[in-house]
């Protein structure tokens, strides 16, 4: 859900990057136009705005790393008008050699080069722009994974974009690139050790760069872009070979960052819950895991790690729950429950805004497994109460779901477990969650 900003950042005028006129200033005159003295003028005109034009392609196609800079750098209706007067001034090609004894024909296929490197960020800027024309009024679709077979942990499963926190997450440089207004994320930030950033700030890091490699799509920021509280996923030229970059070592990350003269868009991920996994449970590891929303206006086009995940979609939060060929964990159920009766993307950012602005609630549950399923006991539950005060964390009981139900209820049920085609309820019953404004969207939830 994404906020469409095409504008990015503007062009700036040195020796390598050309400050774009604007439209009125491109409009080629025709070939059968009348020569008056004016006119012959105004085409010498032209002919040297094209004949800079065609420097500054070329010394951008001598330097490629100028050529991804600028396609950073510039705004993408720049780019387009500086291709638009590339093709309206072709009809000068023929009189080059005679004005300026310019025999090179390459500005032709520099500019079809170039061409193709703007259409590309347009085509993906289009679709976003059609999609929010579109969906003005559908309601928030989410972005889930789908992990790889072999993948060590809930193989399979839709999960949410993300992984495990690394150590170039937490480096100190990380405070000389991202603006220190933009640190000052949350009142009760726990921080590292003093050669370290703060916690808060280096796991946002974490969630940024894991999707980024997971999906190809970058929430960072330029240091000139307008103030928002919602992420636009910033468009790279060369997406794939900084992935592989960052997947084998987390530090390029911050290379990235240098290099696109950006940074992570930290202050629009909002903290909305954490969940620990239980000492004991049906899982062979242990997380620590932070969950957090980013709100955008428009579902953003992205492309898969295939190493590690098998693909990626955009779904109604409905979807997630009722469609029985994908299985979702617990964890993402019960979050998905708490944001589905939101009808509009403003709404929902509204509220997870309330949220990370509130302490945050860590979630361990209890696992218990019944005759017809699994149970997830939640902090609440008359249950949970019952089995942590022994510190039990897992357990086989010899009944049904329906049956082990107590009088306070809060869980997430499923029959069977781990099945696409499992029947998964998230229950409350007489008791009411620290966000109190949802609990009737929680209370007897089918899924």
């Amino acid at each position: 859900m994404a906020s469409d900003d095409s504008s990015g950042s503007k062009a700036t005028t040195s020796s390598n990057v050309y400050s774009t006129p604007s439209p009125s200033q491109c409009a080629a005159v025709p070939p059968s136009a009348s020569k008056s003295k004016s006119s012959k003028t105004k085409d010498k005109n032209y002919m040297a705005e094209f004949m800079d034009r065609v420097k500054f392609i070329k010394a951008v196609e001598q330097d490629r790393e100028d050529y991804e800079d600028v396609l950073h750098r510039k705004r993408m209706t720049d780019v387009l008008n500086e291709v638009k007067f590339l093709e309206e001034t072709s009809w000068m090609y023929p009189t080059l050699e005679s004005i300026y004894g310019f025999k090179d024909e390459r500005p032709i296929a520099l500019a079809t080069r170039y061409e193709s490197a703007a259409n590309l960020a347009e085509a993906h800027m289009f679709r976003v722009a059609r999609a929010g024309s579109e969906m003005a009024s559908a309601p928030p679709k989410v972005l889930f994974i789908k992990r790889g077979s072999g993948s060590n942990y809930l193989p399979d499963a839709f999960a949410f974009p993300g992984g495990n926190f690394d150590k170039g997450d937490e480096h100190i440089h990380w405070l000389s690139i991202i603006p220190s207004d933009d640190q000052e994320i949350h009142p009760n930030a726990v921080f590292s050790p003093a050669t370290q950033i703060p916690r808060t700030l280096s796991l946002r890091i974490t969630a940024i760069r894991e999707t980024f490699e997971e999906c190809g799509i970058l929430l960072c920021k330029t240091y000139n872009s307008p103030k928002s509280d919602k992420v636009t996923p910033l468009f790279m030229s060369d997406n794939k070979r900084w992935r592989h970059r960052i997947r084998d070592n987390s530090y390029e990350f911050l290379n990235l960052c240098r290099s696109y003269h950006c940074y992570p868009d930290v202050k629009n991920l909002y903290l909305v819950s954490n969940w620990i996994t239980p000492p004991v449970s049906i899982s062979p590891r242990r997380y620590d895991c932070k969950f957090f929303v980013a709100v955008t206006d428009h579902v953003v086009d992205g492309n898969v790690d295939t190493t590690e995940i098998q693909s990626m979609e955009w779904q109604p939060f409905k979807n997630c729950y009722e469609n029985k060929q994908i299985f979702v964990p617990p964890a993402q159920i019960y979050e998905i429950c708490r944001f589905e009766k939101f009808k509009d993307v403003n709404s929902l950012l509204e509220f997870v805004k309330y949220l990370d602005r509130q302490e945050c609630e860590s979630v361990m549950t209890v696992h218990v497994s019944t005759t017809d399923g699994h149970i997830f006991l939640l902090p609440g539950d008359e249950k949970y109460d019952q089995f942590r005060s022994k510190n039990i964390y897992s357990i086989h009981v010899d009944e049904d779901s329906m049956s082990f139900r107590s009088r306070i209820i809060h869980r997430i049920e499923y029959q069977p477990y781990f099945h696409p085609a499992s029947e998964r309820n998230v229950v409350i019953q007489n008791y009411e969650p620290l966000d109190s404004n949802i609990s009737l969207a929680l209370i007897k939830t089918k899924l």
